[in-house]
């Protein structure tokens, strides 16, 4: 089957690698933020200041020495911290900064600045003010966040993600291959070939998906315990932190009604394998 050839299991895994690499510059372009007039939002002073006191913070607790030239810090057009890239690549990293870090407190957000791009949306009230809170970080909940994104963006992740899917897809097509000729398939075997293709595509998105939410939590865990040597700023920036991503999670399930409940726990959680399907469209 062409879609089974060799040269496509490539093209397969290097989408998981070329946004990190050669077109990082292009990755960032489509998830920076811009005014009226089509330019980048340059970040602010402040906010500039809280990601080098965190690369410096790093440097002096760590044995990692990351040079802030190598990282670039940008606006971007969510309401999550972004990353991309690897300091072990010849491109270098991204930290992409939300627009809600740009808050000072709640009355700092208007329709204008923050919205939910869903038709169905619950307008509950006391859902939509938890909402709000929760987008409102101190500058140590921030600082906490971007160091744990520059981190993150200092790992060879990137490269891990593309063997992952690499060697996936290669399991693939040797399932594939098995499976068809346990089945006594031939070529005027339509239906066998499709059931064939369809059960290994399954498996291997699971496959997939179960291995990169296992290498999330594991960097997650890593980069916890390396902020936690950090100082009692991050310590105290971090509780807020999840706490205030807590907040957000439990508001949106109740304001995206059946589909909150699909993508988040009664707790706060991100069911991971909506989680993977699925990004929450916002607009600012």
């Amino acid at each position: 089957m062409g879609i089974l050839k060799p040269a496509l299991v490539i093209i397969g895994a290097s989408t998981q690698l070329l946004p990190h690499t050669y077109c990082l510059k292009w990755y960032r372009k489509f998830r920076a933020r811009y005014d009226f007039e089509d330019n980048e939002i340059p970040v602010r002073k402040d906010i500039q200041r809280r990601f080098e006191e965190a690369i410096d913070d790093i440097n002096l607790s760590h044995s990692l020495k990351i040079k802030k030239e190598r990282i670039q810090l940008f606006n971007v057009h969510d309401i999550e911290v972004f990353h991309a890239g690897s300091l072990y690549t010849k491109s270098g990293g991204l930290v992409g900064i939300p627009a809600n870090f740009e808050y000072e407190n709640v009355n700092s957000i208007t329709d204008g600045t923050i919205s939910i791009q869903y038709p169905a949306l619950n307008w509950d009230l006391e859902a939509i003010k938890e909402f709000h809170t929760s987008l409102v970080l101190s500058e140590n909940a921030q600082k906490f966040a971007i160091a744990r994104e520059i981190l993150k963006v200092a790992t060879l992740d990137p490269i891990y993600k593309f063997c992952n899917v690499l060697t996936d897809m290669t399991i693939a097509i040797a399932g594939y291959h098995i499976l068809y000729s346990k089945l006594n398939g031939t070529k005027q075997q339509k239906g066998i070939q499709v059931f064939c293709i369809s059960i290994i595509a399954i498996a291997t998105f699971f496959l997939t998906a179960i291995t990169h939410s296992a290498l999330n939590v594991y960097r997650e865990k890593e980069v916890n315990e390396i902020m936690s040597k950090l100082g009692s700023e991050y310590i105290q920036g971090g509780v807020e932190y999840y706490e205030k991503l807590s907040q957000k999670n439990k508001a949106l399930r109740v304001l995206l009604g059946k589909k909150g409940t699909y993508l988040y726990t009664p707790t706060g959680n991100q069911t991971i394998l909506f989680g993977i399907l699925t990004k929450l469209p916002t607009n600012f």
